[in-house]
């Protein structure tokens, strides 16, 4: 049984590609709206959920990816973005919030804007 049905290669900018977009744009929008409405002991429950879910979708993909073609040498900075956002989420401390701002703002940035050409477009 296919899960995916694979109706043609992707585009970039593609009704798919913008379907992402917009998705990213509206989920960042309520994280922010979200995060500032609540204060004290619902802020850092919510950090601890974002970053427990993070946490296992990295792993389940890392898993996926290891199992799928082996050992993905070399690491790329991009692999080391959801543990320093994770980790900010967890600790609270400033330089990890700055490090994932950063690293964030520019690898996603890039990722959404200029994608992979090679995959199908479901």
């Amino acid at each position: 049984m296919r899960l995916l049905a694979v109706g043609h290669e992707f585009s970039p900018y593609g009704p798919s590609h913008w379907g992402v977009l917009v998705v990213f744009a509206a989920g960042a929008v309520a994280l922010g709206w979200v995060r500032r409405a609540r204060r004290g002991r619902g802020s850092y429950l919510l950090s601890l959920a974002l970053a427990v879910t993070i946490l296992v979708v990295y792993a389940a993909d890392t898993v996926y990816s290891f199992a799928a073609t082996g050992v993905d040498l070399p690491l790329h900075l991009s692999d080391l973005v959801p543990l320093a956002a994770a980790y900010a989420l967890l600790s609270r401390r400033q330089w990890a919030y700055a490090l994932t701002y950063y690293w964030g703002l520019v690898l996603s940035t890039q990722a959404l804007v200029s994608p992979a050409l090679t995959g199908p477009d479901v």
